[in-house]
Formats: structure tokens, C-alpha cells, sequence
């Protein structure tokens, strides 16, 4: 199930107009457009077959791709650069490694180009039982959207754009698959 909801806390009126920027907010308070999701599938592929997706998706995940920064390769550490095209000079955000264990877990956390802060995570856990690999994916993302953006957009452009950013997230887990592992693929309810 992946859900992508605009969440107000600092209001109980969904139509209210407030005049303050988001640094006049509270942190806990301010707006932002969250994106979380737990997908997994079952392969009938070893964990070490399906790993090197994992580790380097670049070569079948659509969307933005990762250029190293920092850090050893495929460790705990590396940095990332998200660029929507390899030759961007400034990044959507970065991503950090911060737990990777080989043919089993990684997990990243995923940080503002603006000021390092954390955004959010991404998790895939693989579980091989005989030859047969359940992988799970976990992402939590929280984006902080500027006052005067909210302020020039309608109620129903939000909704819009919650609902198309919905479609393009579940499309993109369902309907990308890597080259020879998109075969023989369970979803898990």
C-alpha cells in the first residue's frame, strides 16, 4: 500500500488562509507532502541473484538515478547524489548508507540538498527460503513545502498533485521490474 497525504497540524480548517511563512510555524507544524509506502514481492531468485539490484538499481530503476559523492562503494557510508539526469549539477537530495548488510538488508536514509537534513528512509530486506527470495521495500519520505507555494495553489491542485505523485509511485513499484527478475513475480498482500 503506498499512501501520499498533505498533513495539516497546525489547523483544524482545511480552507483556512494563514498569513505567516513556514519559519512563523513550529517545526512539528509545518506543512509538507509525505510519501510512505511497504511493498514486498516474492521472487524465485536467490538473495545473491537479486542483490546487485539492490545495490546499484540505476540499471532498471525509472526516475532519478544516484551518483557516488562519498565513501566506499556498497558500504556503510557511501553517499549519493539523486540527479534526474547523470549530468545535473545540483541534486534533488542525497542518499547515505547507513546500514548494509549483503544479500540481506540496506537501508538508507535520505537527506535535503539544502542543509543535510534527514527526510526520510528507504529499506529493502531480503529473506531467501529455498531459492525463493522475499524482498520488502519500506520508504518514508517528508517533504517540507514552502508557505507561498501552498498560498498560490488551490485546494484542488493539492489534491491533484497528491493524487497524480500516488498513481506515479505505485506505477513505478508495480510496473518496474529489473531485466530477468521481473518473471515469476508474487506479490504479497
Amino acid at each position: 500500500m503506498a499512501t501520499i497525504r498533505m498533513i495539516k497540524l497546525n489547523s483544524e480548517s482545511t480552507d483556512m488562509t494563514v498569513s505567516t511563512t513556514q519559519a512563523d510555524v513550529p517545526v512539528y507544524a509545518q506543512e509538507t507532502f509525505e510519501l510512505f509506502a511497504h511493498e514486498s514481492v516474492q521472487l524465485e531468485r536467490s538473495a545473491s541473484d537479486i542483490w546487485p539490484l539492490v545495490i546499484d538499481p540505476n540499471s532498471w530503476k525509472q526516475g532519478m538515478k544516484l551518483s557516488h559523492v562519498d565513501g566506499e562503494k556498497n558500504q556503510e557510508g557511501q553517499v549519493f547524489a539523486a540527479l534526474t539526469a547523470m549530468d545535473d549539477a545540483a541534486p534533488q537530495f542525497y542518499v547515505k548508507n547507513v546500514e548494509v548488510i549483503a544479500n540481506r538488508r540496506r537501508t538508507i536514509i535520505i537527506m535535503s540538498p539544502v542543509d543535510g537534513a534527514t527526510m526520510g528512509y528507504s529499506s529493502w530486506v531480503l529473506n531467501e527460503s529455498y531459492a525463493i527470495t522475499k524482498v520488502s521495500y519500506h520508504v518514508y519520505l517528508s517533504i517540507p513545502v514552502p508557505r507561498d507555494t501552498l498560498d498560490a495553489m488551490s485546494a484542488e491542485q493539492i489534491t491533484a498533485i497528491k493524487a497524480e505523485q500516488l498513481v506515479e509511485h505505485k506505477t513505478r513499484l508495480t510496473q518496474t521490474r529489473p531485466k530477468g527478475i521481473g518473471v515469476n513475480l508474487t506479490p504479497i498482500p
